[in-house]
């Protein structure tokens, strides 16, 4: 049993991005947004887009190079100098953005996966619908994709994609096509809004400032 059994209801709006999660990882790191990209592909071009990670991802706690503890992932037993909760961010997001999630441990359970995946399929079938019914959707909407600054905002303690979001366009505002050492200077030069005087100072301490600094 492979993927091939999920054909049957590719005309019904499934589609299946499948990603080991040290994949998943690197693609996050990307300057070009290649894991957005695919996503938003599925997000176009079905009604259920689902994302299937594949791997065994863990959080270790840590120092950063500044001496501040961090929680970082570890993707398969290897260590990374990835954040964690980064990770995790940007899997919450594409749920919110409409997409599913789905996990399995390791590639050996591939095939049973699409089996259960198939006859759950069959099951909602001939109850009615395939699609979940006691999680109430979003409706779907474009995920927009981040610049490579934006990227790298999300990597900062605290930062999320609206808050990344919101330093760049704010940034913009004064400086044409910003880097992250702009955006870094009108944060702690500006108020922001939805960034609030803590997360200031973390960003600004974690990009190895401080206040005084010019």
């Amino acid at each position: 049993m492979t993927l091939n059994t999920l054909k049957i209801h590719i005309g019904k709006g499934i589609s299946v991005q499948r990603k080991d999660v040290g994949d998943l990882v690197s693609s996050l790191q990307d300057r070009d947004s290649r894991l957005w990209r695919q996503l938003i592909r599925l997000l176009h071009t079905c009604a259920y887009p689902l994302l299937l990670i594949i791997g065994d991802l863990k959080a270790k706690n840590d120092v950063n190079d500044r001496g501040e503890s961090e929680v970082y992932a570890v993707v398969d037993g290897r260590e990374t100098k990835m954040p964690y909760f980064a990770i995790m961010g940007a899997i919450i997001s594409w749920q919110e953005h409409g997409g599913y999630v789905e996990w399995i441990s390791r590639d050996t359970l591939l095939p049973r996966w699409c089996q259960w995946k198939y006859n759950r399929l069959v099951a909602k079938e001939k109850a009615g619908g395939w699609r979940p019914t006691l999680i109430a959707r979003q409706p779907i909407k474009p995920l927009e994709l981040l610049s490579a600054v934006e990227t790298t905002l999300l990597t900062f303690p605290g930062v999320g994609a609206e808050r990344a979001k919101a330093i760049y366009e704010f940034t913009s505002q004064y400086i044409l096509s910003p880097n992250i050492t702009d955006c870094v200077r009108v944060v702690r030069e500006h108020k922001i809004e939805g960034v609030g005087k803590d997360t200031k100072d973390k960003i600004v301490k974690y990009f190895g400032w401080t206040n005084g600094d010019k």
